[in-house]
């Protein structure tokens, strides 16, 4: 468990992202020379564009990330969604590739974080 983050019931504004961005402690390593807000936004547009939102059991949501190996750009844009995850305070790493299969013959790369409730 982390710290206790208090967060608001509705996201009315900017400002009441900056509060929740406020009380997060960046993991080591996370620093990428890009602005805490910005890291958010391309997280939060991957999480909902992207990633599949998955829960073990009654468990918190972790974030997982498939990338295709069809395009050179996949791992980059995986490691950089990772960094910013990590960036909020969330572990997020690579996993296990998910190897070639029928109709889909590139194969895909994986990330996937911790569950938490931050991903709720």
């Amino acid at each position: 468990m982390g710290p206790v983050v208090k967060v608001p019931l509705q996201v009315k504004g900017w400002k009441d992202i900056e509060t929740v961005l406020s009380q997060i402690e960046p993991l080591q390593g996370s620093d990428s020379g890009h602005s805490r807000p910005y890291m958010f936004g391309f997280l939060l547009g991957v999480i909902i564009g992207d990633a599949s939102k998955k829960r073990q059991k009654n468990w918190h949501r972790h974030v997982e990330l498939v990338l295709s190996k069809r395009y050179h750009t996949s791992v980059r844009i995986g490691d950089f969604t990772s960094l910013c995850a990590m960036n909020l305070g969330l572990e997020m790493n690579r996993s296990r590739d998910i190897e070639t299969k029928y109709r889909k013959p590139n194969g895909f790369f994986v990330w996937r974080s911790q569950s938490s409730a931050l991903v709720d």
